[in-house]
C-alpha cells in the first residue's frame, strides 16, 4: 500500500515537474514569436503592380489616373527593396522589369508607367497571378513578397461563359493557395462596382491582405498609396499639417504633401529661416510636382522645426531615414469580432536594439485605436520613468475589435528630443455572411432562399458542410443540409407555409487546407412569415416587436389628451355661458312684450352687426310713438330747426352720429317731457305729418354729456335728463363688460365698440324723443 501511494506520489510530481517546464516554455515563447514578428517585419518589401489595361479601363478611368498613381508608388519605394510592374488584358505583359530598386530602376520604370493604356479584350485575372508569381517555387525568403492588383471587372478569358466559370475556380482552387503557402500576400482594389469584389476579397482574406473598392478615379491614388503602406510601411514624423520636427538621428526625410484644389504652391521653411520650393536647385533636394501633390525628399536636413506652407489635404506625411528608428512588428490586416492584435515595438539605433535603461526611461509610448465611426480607446504602452522592459521590447495586447469596419492604429513615441509615429489598420469582419431572401425554386415554388457566402480558398470545401435549424413559430425545429455551391459557398430553398416569427441558426464546421478544424457559429437570423421582406437579426427583431406595444400606447396617449383638452374647453364655454349670458328678467303682460327693448340681449349678441343694432333699436322707438296717448292733439306743428326721425337719415347708410341733433339749436327754454326708463312704454303723441324736408345742417362734434345744461322740468314733474338714460344704460354695460372682461378679456376689444356704439344711437333717439315731446307742450 505505501509503495502504491509513493509511486503515485512520484508520479504526480513528474507530471508537476513537466507543467513547470511547459510553462516555462510558453513564457519564454511569447518574447520569442514576438521577436521572430520584429524579424519578419524587418524584412524589405517586394512589391509586384499588376495593372488591368483592359477595354472597360477607359470607362472607369477616362483620365488614366493608373499611370500617375504607378509612378508614385515607384517613388516612394525605399532602397534595398524589389519591385516589378506587370500589365494585363488578355495576355500579360511585364511592362517593368522585378529588379532590386535604384535610381536607374526608377528611372525606366517612371517612363514605362506612361506606357500604361486600355487596349485590351479581356480580363485575364489568372494569368497575371501566374506571370506574376514566377518564382513561386523559389522565391527569395530575405523579402516579403506582396502582389497589388487594380481590376475593374471579373474573370473574362474567353466568350464562353463555362470556360470562364472554369478560370474561376482554378485561381480559387488552386491558384490563391498556392500564393498563401509560398508567402505571397495580395492586396486587390476594385475600380468599379462591376468588379468581382467576391473574388477580389477572397484573395485578400486567404493571404491576410488588404481590400479596397475605389469609387471614383480620383480616389484610385489615395487607394494605391493604402495597398503600398501595407506593402513597404515606413516609419514617419507626426505631422500636424503645418509643421514637423527633425532630429539630430534624421538622415533624410521624404514629405509627401497632398494638396487640395486651388492651393498656393507648397513651400517648405527648415529652422534656419529658409525656404524650398518647387524650382529650388540644391544637390541635396529632389522635389516631384505631381497631380495634386508634392514629393520632397531632403537629405541631411537641419535639426529642429520644419514648417509647410500649403493647403495640406489628408493623408499627407513625412516619411525619414534614421539611424534611431522604432521597429514595429507585423501586425495582422483581418480580424474576426471579437479578435486580439498583439502590439510590439522595439527601437534600434544603427540596427542594434536599444535596452539601456537609461534611455528607455526617457520614451513615452502611447497608441490610439479608432473605428471607422469615430469611437476610439486611448493606449499607453509605457510612461517615462518607469521600470523599463526586459530586452527593449514593449508589448501591448489590442482586444477592442467588437464592431466589423475599419480601425485605424496610430503608435506614438516620444523620446523628448526626437519623435516617431507609426500607422497600421485593420478590417474586422466575420468570415461568414448569411443573407436571406423570398423567391422562387427552379419549379416555381414560392419560398425562401438561404445563402451563406464568405468561404476562402484557405477551406477544404470537400470536408466542410452548413448546417441550418429553422424554429418554428409552434416551437418545432427543423434540422436541414445546405447544398455546396461551386463559388465558395452554401444555399437552401425552403417554404415556410405557417404564419409567425422564424428563427435559422447556421453552423459551419469542416477543416482547413492546412488541416485546422473549424467550427463557426453564425448570428442568428430572424424572419416574420406574413410581412415580406422583414428580414431582422434579433435585436432588430425585438426592437420590432416591443414597437407595437409602444406605438399602442402613443395612440392611447393622444386620444387621453384630445379628451382631456374637449372637456377642458367644454368647461370653459360652459362657464362662460353661464356667467356671462343673458340675465333673467321680470315677467311682462303680454301687452307689454312688443314695446320692451332687452338692452342686455341687444349687447350680448356680439355677433349681430352694430348698423343692425342701431336699426333695431329705432325701430322699438318708433313703435312707441305710434302708441301715444288718443287724447292728444292730431296735429301739432314742428319746432323749426328739429329734426324728425325722417330727418335723421338712414344709419345703415351714414356713419353713426352723422345726423346728431345739434344741441345748440334747441330752444333753451322749453321745458323738457319726462324721459321714458328703460325697459318702460314711451307714451307718445300721435305722429305728425312731415313737412318738407329742410336743408341738412352740417355735422357738429358729438355733444358732451357735462357740456350743456337740460332745461328746468315744469313745476311738480320730476323728469329725467337724456344724461341719465345713457347714464343708467352704460353702467348696466359697464357691468356686463367687467364680467365678460374676467372671462376672456381678448375678445372683449370687439364687444366694447359695439356696445358704445349701440349706446349713442340710444341716446340720440331718445334725445330726439325728448325734444319733440318738449316742442309740443310749448305749442
Amino acid at each position: 500500500m505505501p509503495e502504491q501511494y509513493i509511486h503515485r506520489g512520484q508520479m504526480g510530481s513528474r507530471y508537476y515537474l513537466w507543467a513547470l517546464v511547459g510553462l516555462v516554455v510558453c513564457l519564454l515563447a511569447m518574447p520569442m514569436a514576438a521577436q521572430t514578428a520584429l524579424a519578419e517585419a524587418e524584412k524589405p518589401a517586394d512589391v509586384r503592380l499588376l495593372i488591368d489595361v483592359s477595354g472597360s479601363m477607359k470607362r472607369n478611368d477616362p483620365s488614366n489616373l493608373r499611370s500617375p498613381a504607378v509612378d508614385l508608388l515607384i517613388k516612394l519605394l525605399p532602397e534595398k527593396s524589389k519591385a516589378g510592374v506587370w500589365t494585363f488584358g488578355k495576355y500579360t505583359n511585364m511592362l517593368v522589369p522585378h529588379r532590386e530598386v535604384g535610381d536607374k530602376w526608377r528611372e525606366q520604370a517612371s517612363a514605362k508607367a506612361e506606357q500604361i493604356s486600355s487596349t485590351g479584350l479581356f480580363t485575364n485575372i489568372g494569368g497575371v497571378l501566374d506571370k506574376a508569381s514566377y518564382d513561386l517555387a523559389k522565391r527569395d525568403p530575405k523579402f516579403n513578397s506582396h502582389l497589388i492588383l487594380l481590376t475593374d471587372g471579373m474573370v473574362d478569358i474567353d466568350k464562353d461563359p463555362a470556360v470562364n466559370e472554369r478560370e474561376w475556380q482554378r485561381i480559387v482552387d488552386e491558384v490563391i493557395p498556392q500564393l498563401a503557402d509560398a508567402g505571397f500576400t495580395i492586396h486587390t482594389i476594385a475600380l468599379s462596382d462591376n468588379a468581382d469584389t467576391e473574388l477580389l476579397e477572397q484573395m485578400a482574406l486567404a493571404t491576410d491582405g488588404h481590400s479596397a473598392v475605389a469609387q471614383s478615379a480620383e480616389a484610385l491614388m489615395q487607394a494605391f498609396l493604402q495597398a503600398f503602406n501595407k506593402a513597404a510601411p515606413a516609419e514617419q514624423l507626426p505631422f500636424d499639417g503645418e509643421s514637423f520636427l527633425v532630429d539630430s538621428s534624421v538622415e533624410e526625410f521624404t514629405a509627401l504633401i497632398f494638396y487640395k484644389s486651388g492651393s498656393l504652391p507648397t513651400e517648405l521653411r527648415a529652422p534656419d529661416g529658409s525656404k524650398y520650393l518647387a524650382n529650388t536647385k540644391r544637390t541635396d533636394v529632389s522635389w516631384f510636382a505631381g497631380d495634386g501633390y508634392d514629393l520632397v525628399t531632403i537629405k541631411r536636413p537641419f535639426e529642429g522645426e520644419w514648417g509647410v506652407k500649403a493647403d495640406v489635404a489628408p493623408n499627407s506625411r513625412i516619411t525619414v531615414v534614421s539611424d534611431l528608428s522604432v521597429h514595429l512588428a507585423t501586425l495582422p490586416n483581418n480580424l474576426l469580432p471579437g479578435g486580439e492584435a498583439l502590439l510590439s515595438l522595439s527601437l534600434k539605433q544603427d540596427g542594434n536594439t536599444v535596452i539601456a535603461p537609461e534611455f528607455l526611461q526617457l520614451l513615452d509610448i502611447s497608441a490610439r485605436l479608432e473605428h471607422e465611426s469615430g469611437q476610439g480607446r486611448d493606449y499607453q504602452l509605457y510612461q517615462s520613468s518607469a521600470p523599463t522592459p526586459p530586452q527593449g521590447l514593449f508589448e501591448l495586447a489590442l482586444s477592442d475589435f467588437d464592431e466589423p469596419g475599419q480601425y485605424q492604429l496610430k503608435v506614438l513615441v516620444d523620446g523628448k528630443s526626437f519623435r516617431r509615429s507609426i500607422s497600421h489598420s485593420f478590417r474586422v469582419q466575420a468570415p461568414f455572411q448569411a443573407e436571406l431572401e423570398e423567391g422562387e425554386n427552379e419549379d416555381g415554388l414560392s419560398g425562401y432562399w438561404l445563402r451563406v457566402s464568405g468561404a476562402t480558398a484557405a477551406l477544404d470545401m470537400g470536408s466542410t458542410e452548413a448546417r441550418v435549424r429553422i424554429n418554428e413559430p409552434d416551437g418545432n425545429q427543423l434540422d436541414k443540409t445546405m447544398v455546396t455551391l461551386p463559388r465558395k459557398g452554401w444555399e437552401l430553398f425552403t417554404q415556410l407555409k405557417d404564419d409567425g416569427l422564424y428563427q435559422l441558426e447556421i453552423e459551419i464546421s469542416g477543416t482547413y487546407r492546412s488541416g485546422e478544424h473549424l467550427r463557426q457559429n453564425l448570428e442568428p437570423l430572424s424572419l416574420v412569415v406574413g410581412d415580406p421582406g422583414a428580414l431582422v437579426d434579433d435585436e432588430e427583431g425585438e426592437a420590432e416587436v416591443q414597437a407595437e406595444p409602444e406605438a399602442k400606447q402613443n395612440w392611447l396617449l393622444y386620444v387621453l389628451l384630445a379628451v382631456v383638452n374637449l372637456l377642458v374647453i367644454g368647461l370653459l364655454y360652459f362657464g362662460y355661458r353661464t356667467w356671462v349670458a343673458e340675465k333673467p328678467e321680470p315677467e311682462l303682460n303680454e301687452e307689454e312684450d312688443d314695446d320692451f327693448i332687452d338692452v342686455n340681449a341687444v349687447a350680448d349678441d356680439a355677433d349681430v352687426p352694430v348698423e343692425e343694432v342701431i336699426a333695431d333699436v329705432k325701430e322699438k322707438v318708433g313703435l312707441d310713438e305710434a302708441q301715444t296717448d288718443p287724447a292728444a292733439p292730431a296735429e301739432e306743428p314742428q319746432m323749426p330747426g328739429v329734426a324728425t326721425e325722417g330727418d335723421m337719415g338712414n344709419p345703415n347708410e351714414a356713419g353713426v352720429g352723422d345726423d346728431v341733433l345739434d344741441m345748440d339749436d334747441m330752444d333753451e327754454e322749453a321745458p323738457a317731457a319726462e324721459p321714458p326708463l328703460l325697459g318702460e312704454t314711451v307714451e307718445a303723441p300721435e305722429p305728425e305729418p312731415e313737412p318738407e324736408p329742410e336743408p341738412e345742417p352740417e355735422p357738429e362734434p358729438e355733444p358732451e354729456s357735462e357740456s350743456e345744461a337740460e332745461p328746468e322740468p315744469e313745476p311738480g314733474a320730476k323728469p329725467e335728463t337724456a344724461d341719465d338714460v345713457v347714464t343708467n344704460i352704460n353702467e348696466e354695460l359697464d357691468a356686463l363688460i367687467e364680467s365678460q372682461q374676467a372671462k376672456a378679456e381678448a375678445d372683449n376689444e370687439g364687444l366694447e365698440e359695439s356696445f358704445d356704439l349701440a349706446d349713442e344711437a340710444i341716446a340720440e333717439v331718445d334725445l330726439n324723443e325728448v325734444v319733440n315731446q318738449e316742442g309740443d307742450k310749448t305749442e
